[in-house]
């Protein structure tokens, strides 16, 4: 039995001594690719934005309502004053406490912490590719498509962001030089300090408007479908922007820019469940692929009219009766 034992220990150390050769050994990771590769070609960069637009959906931690974007849209929408909880407590709706004006008020609270996470990652992302584009190999277009893609998701989250932790913008105190959010052009590990809301501002509309030149260069296609961003969506944005701002000529004119070339909804599309997002009206959207839902987590399990959670069938929201009797 030991002359066996030691005949096999003898191969297994034969095998080993052949496994540990330097031909043979795999130095690359199997679940993941090095930055370098990452950025290396424009197909490559786009997997990369294929991730940010995957991020927008994606479950973060075990609190439900902190799942991309469609947390985020839920969040603003409750601390509104025509969307109405049904239910009485924090026990019966994840947001209850948005709701009330307490969570996001409170330094302590997750609310805050995710906000300021969820949108930071996404830019990050999004630096990477803004700084390592250029250098991509591939046609010259695809690389300024990727990149005004990028420079949108910048702004996008800068706006998203001096909204929720800064003071508003006044258009009657420019320069607004009340404090507003750290501007992250590059991806550095220091804590970087806040800048004034008329500089984030200013970076806002300067990406906005690098974006929409590379969406214009002469050559660059059509978006691949409506999860990825066009010189449409970019319009729309900085519509958006424009209208917190209060320049009011801006943005009606850039609204009606980036309207150009989209249908209204039909009346049968109006009933038909708000939840495709080929639907004609809609600029931006996220395909969510049946097998990669995140269920209990998502938009739509607290929001729908007939999503099977504990929210959609005991609690489901309402609205207030001022905005019903506004609906002819």
């Amino acid at each position: 039995m030991k002359k066996r034992i030691l005949y096999i220990l003898g191969i297994i150390a034969v095998l080993g001594c052949y496994s540990c050769s330097e031909d043979f050994m795999n130095t690359f990771p199997t679940d993941a690719i090095s930055e370098q590769d990452a950025y290396a070609t424009t197909s490559s960069v786009y997997a990369a934005l294929n991730g940010i637009h995957r991020s927008m959906y994606i479950q973060y931690n075990s609190n439900q309502d902190q799942c991309g974007e469609g947390s985020m849209m839920i969040q603003r929408d409750v601390r509104g004053e025509d969307l109405v909880l049904t239910g009485t407590s924090s026990t019966t709706t994840w947001y209850f406490s948005d709701y009330r004006w307490e969570a996001h008020r409170n330094v302590l609270h997750r609310t805050p912490l995710f906000s300021w996470e969820f949108y930071y990652r996404v830019m990050a992302n999004a630096n990477k590719i803004i700084t390592n584009v250029d250098e991509a190999v591939g046609p010259e277009e695809e690389r300024r498509m990727l990149k005004a893609q990028a420079l949108t998701y910048r702004a996008w989250c800068h706006f998203n962001l001096v909204q929720l932790f800064a003071g508003r913008y006044d258009a009657a105190s420019v320069p607004n030089e009340q404090l507003g959010i750290p501007v992250m052009t590059s991806n550095v590990m220091d804590g970087l300090p806040r800048s004034t809301v008329e500089e984030v501002y200013d970076q806002i509309n300067a990406d906005l408007r690098e974006a929409m030149t590379h969406f214009k260069y002469p050559g660059v296609e059509e978006r691949l479908n409506k999860s990825h961003i066009d010189l449409s969506v970019a319009r729309g944005v900085k519509a958006r922007v424009a209208l917190t701002m209060q320049q009011w000529d801006t943005a009606a004119y850039y609204a009606h820019e980036a309207r150009a070339g989209y249908d209204l909804m039909t009346n049968a599309q109006y009933t038909s469940g708000f939840n495709d997002y080929t639907n004609p009206e809609w600029m931006w959207g996220c395909h969510v692929i049946e097998d990669q839902t995140t269920y209990f987590y998502s938009f739509f399990a607290f929001m729908s009219a007939n999503f099977a959670s504990t929210h959609i069938r005991s609690y489901p929201k309402a609205i207030n009766q001022q905005l019903y009797d506004s609906i002819p």
